[in-house]
C-alpha cells in the first residue's frame, strides 16, 4: 500500500522502506526469493538468491528524483552493500524516489559505468521505472507507464511562489539568515506547511502550496527535518527577475515648501500612511549609495501624498515619488521601523532598486554584496 505524500517526503526511513518493498516485489516476481531484514538491524536492506546466486541488496529513498541527489545517495548505499555483503554475496545498491525521470536515472547509471563498473546496482521509482546493471538483474529492468496530463488544477497550483503571500513566506523562510533590524519577520524552525502558516498569518493551504512548489523546483533540502532552503542565490535571481517583470503604479509629487521635504515626509509615514522604499530605504539600512534623487515612498494609494505636497507636472522636478506596491502583505508585513520612520525590509529594497535608470543595478549589487550573499552562504549553496 503505498504511503501517504506527507510521510513520504517527510521521513528518509520511509521512504527507503517504500523503495525495498517495491524492489522486493519485482525481484519476488522474478523467481527470487527475497527476505527483508529489520530495519537497523541487519549488514543490509534485503537479501536474496535464486539459483545458488545471492545477493546482498543496500537500499536507499529520495523525496525527489534529481540525478545531482541521486548520485551521491547511490554511491552511500554501494559502500554500505559492500560492507555488508557475506563472501559468497553479490552487493548492490538501489537508489528510488516516488517519480525519477528517464534522464536522472540514465545519469546514475552512466555514474555507476564510469566509476565503478563492475558494481551491480541500478534505480527504481513507484511509478514502476526499474533500470539496472549488473548481472541477475537487467531482467528486472521496466520503463514506467506514460505520465497522465496535469489536470487544471494541478496546473493552478504552479506559480505561487512570487504571489504577494509566496513572497510573505519566502521571506520568513530567510528571515533566520538576515538582521532582525532589516527584515521584521518570525524566526524559528518550521517542520511542515502548518507551522509556516502559524507563523506566517497565513492559510495552511497558502503555505502547502508553496512548499510543494518550493519542492517541485528543488529548492528545499529533502534531507533535512525541517524547511530548509536551498539554490538560495538562485531563488533570489528567479525572484528579482519577476518582480522587475511587473508595472509599476506610481505617482510624482513636488514639495511646496523647499527645504521641509524630508521631516514632512518621515512625520506622514510615522503616522502609518506608508514606508520609505528603494533608495530611501536603502539608507535607512545603511546602505545608501545614491543621492539627489526623490524620497520614493511605498503607501496603500499612490494618489495620496504627505501635507505641503501636490501632484508634479509633466516637466517639474519631482520631490516625492509614491508607488502603490503590488504585493502589499509582502511589503507591509516585512517593513522596519529605524526611529519612529517604517522602511521596507533589505530584501524588497533589493528586489525594488534593481531596475530603476539612475544607478539602480550599483544599489543593487551593495545590498546583495553586504548582505544577501552572505545569506547565500549560510545556506550552503
Amino acid at each position: 500500500m503505498k504511503e501517504p505524500a506527507t510521510e513520504w517526503r517527510s521521513d528518509a526511513d520511509s521512504r527507503g522502506r517504500a523503495i525495498t518493498e517495491t524492489l522486493v516485489k519485482a525481484l519476488s516476481d522474478a523467481g527470487w526469493q527475497v527476505r527483508q531484514t529489520v530495519a537497523g538491524h541487519g549488514p543490509v536492506d534485503a537479501l536474496a538468491h535464486r539459483q545458488g546466486v545471492k545477493l546482498a541488496i543496500e537500499v536507499k529513498g529520495l523525496a525527489e528524483g534529481r540525478g545531482d541527489r541521486l548520485i551521491p545517495l547511490w554511491s552511500q548505499a554501494w559502500l554500505q552493500a559492500t560492507r555488508g555483503a557475506q563472501a559468497d554475496e553479490i552487493p548492490v545498491a538501489v537508489v528510488g524516489a516516488e517519480r525519477i525521470a528517464p534522464k536522472a536515472a540514465d545519469a546514475v547509471l552512466a555514474f555507476i559505468k564510469e566509476v565503478a563498473p563492475d558494481a551491480c546496482g541500478g534505480v527504481v521509482d513507484r511509478t514502476g521505472l526499474r533500470r539496472f546493471r549488473g548481472p541477475h538483474l537487467q531482467e528486472l529492468n521496466v520503463e514506467p507507464a506514460p505520465r497522465p496530463p496535469r489536470s487544471a488544477s494541478r496546473k493552478l497550483a504552479r506559480g505561487t511562489l512570487f504571489t504577494d503571500l509566496g513572497q510573505w513566506m519566502l521571506k520568513v523562510l530567510l528571515a533566520p539568515g538576515i538582521p532582525p533590524s532589516m527584515l521584521e519577520a518570525p524566526r524559528a524552525r518550521y517542520r511542515g506547511a502548518t507551522d509556516l502558516a502559524v507563523a506566517a498569518g497565513v492559510s495552511v493551504m497558502s503555505a502547502s502550496r508553496l512548499i510543494q512548489e518550493l519542492r517541485h523546483e528543488g529548492y528545499l533540502d529533502e534531507e533535512a527535518p525541517e524547511l530548509r532552503l536551498v539554490r538560495v542565490r538562485q531563488l533570489l535571481e528567479r525572484w528579482q527577475a519577476a518582480v522587475s517583470a511587473q508595472t509599476i503604479e506610481e505617482q510624482s509629487f513636488r514639495a511646496l515648501l523647499r527645504g521641509h521635504t524630508d521631516s514632512a515626509c518621515d512625520a506622514w509615514l510615522a503616522n502609518g500612511s506608508g514606508c520609505l522604499a528603494l533608495f530611501a530605504a536603502a539608507r535607512a539600512h545603511g546602505l545608501g549609495l545614491v543621492e539627489g534623487l526623490p524620497i520614493y515612498v511605498y503607501a496603500k494609494h499612490a494618489s495620496s501624498a504627505p501635507p505641503g505636497f501636490a501632484a508634479a507636472g509633466p516637466n517639474e522636478v519631482a520631490d516625492l515619488v509614491i508607488r502603490r506596491p503590488r504585493p502589499l502583505q509582502s511589503v507591509f508585513r516585512g517593513m522596519v521601523r529605524h526611529g519612529k520612520v517604517p522602511a521596507s525590509d533589505i530584501i524588497q529594497t533589493w528586489l525594488d532598486v534593481a531596475v530603476h535608470p539612475t544607478r539602480g543595478r550599483e544599489q543593487s549589487e551593495l545590498i546583495w554584496r553586504k548582505v544577501l550573499l552572505p545569506l547565500c552562504a549560510s545556506q550552503d549553496v
